[in-house]
């Protein structure tokens, strides 16, 4: 049970108390780097919270800090991220995770991550939200919207107008039960 996370490089500072009864702990990542899944995030920065019934990163941790609002961001192939996340322990484990992505470079994705050849362009943006129960991804379930932006071929028409700027967006659903996704295209 757990993700299972490589190559973590940087700090995670942490704090906490204990009546005897109940602990908390409440802390801060700095993290360089981190290898999941072979993707890599660079600069994972943001705060954490948990205790024995919660462990909640970003929005949440600040919540129960009663601190300024921040979420988890972090570097991916010349794009942003910003993430809360957050699982519930005791009894059938539930857990959760909204996340926005900005600027993503879909051809260092394609290249660096899924180790294709193919000559992608464009970033990708949107957003994400996933929630699950049990030790398994195949009870997730989530939705979002991914955009991706590029610049079209030249045209060689007048340079104020030259480049064409296309898009292309796709509502993102996820059911449960062998981690089916399913996506509507527009655009």
């Amino acid at each position: 049970c757990g993700v299972p996370i490589d190559g973590v490089s940087g700090v995670i500072r942490l704090g906490g108390q204990s009546d005897g009864v109940a602990a908390q702990t409440a802390g801060e990542l700095d993290l360089d780097s981190v290898f999941w899944n072979d993707l890599q995030l660079t600069g994972v920065r943001g705060p954490l919270w948990a205790d024995a019934n919660d462990c909640l990163v970003g929005l949440g941790a600040t919540e129960r800090l009663k601190a300024e609002p921040r979420r988890l961001t972090a570097n991916a192939y010349g794009g942003e991220l910003a993430a809360d996340c957050w699982v519930r322990y005791g009894g059938r484990p539930r857990y959760g995770m909204k996340i926005d992505l900005a600027g993503v470079d879909v051809a260092r994705v394609s290249s660096e991550w899924l180790g294709r050849a193919e000559a992608l362009q464009g970033a990708l943006n949107g957003s994400v939200e996933l929630q699950g129960a049990g030790v398994s991804i195949y009870g997730l379930t989530g939705a979002g919207r991914l955009e991706v932006g590029h610049r079209g071929v030249d045209l060689g028409v007048d340079p104020g107008f030259g480049a064409v700027v296309e898009r292309r967006v796709v509502d993102v659903g996820l059911a449960g039960g062998g981690g089916r996704c399913g996506g509507v295209g527009g655009g």
